[in-house]
């Protein structure tokens, strides 16, 4: 690949956040791809893409599982703790996880943190076994 991923990624960044024939410039973009024959690298494209967005645009991951679906408060209230702890915009996503019984499990980038009945019942078995 004369292109690495990273690069097309940063480029389809800019062309996304380019003002003036955005929607041509993605076509041409998809065109050059197909092109250098580089479509089955699409998933690797977006990748870097999304990491390049994210730094540009000071967001960070949060990804929120819990055994029944969020409050609104709740969810408003992960994001303000998030944003006043990494000076960033909290991006959340969110999963429904009946395995947790209760509680939440919060992972922001690489640290997690686990509230849920399970996972103190599995750190409760942990103990006794030792």
């Amino acid at each position: 690949m004369k292109y690495t991923a990273k690069q097309l990624g940063e480029a389809l960044y800019n062309i996304n956040n380019s003002e003036k024939d955005k929607e041509k410039n993605i076509k041409n973009f998809v065109s050059f791809l197909a092109a250098q024959g580089l479509l089955s690298h699409i998933g690797e494209i977006y990748s870097e893409y999304e990491k390049f967005r994210k730094k540009k645009d000071n967001i960070i991951s949060v990804h929120v599982e819990s055994a029944f679906e969020l409050k609104k408060e709740d969810r408003e209230g992960i994001k303000k703790l998030v944003a006043q702890k990494y000076k960033k915009i909290p991006e959340i996503s969110e999963h429904i996880n009946k395995k947790l019984i209760a509680g939440v499990r919060i992972q922001i980038e690489d640290f997690m943190i686990d509230t849920s009945v399970f996972g103190k019942l599995k750190n409760l078995k942990k103990l006794m076994a030792n």
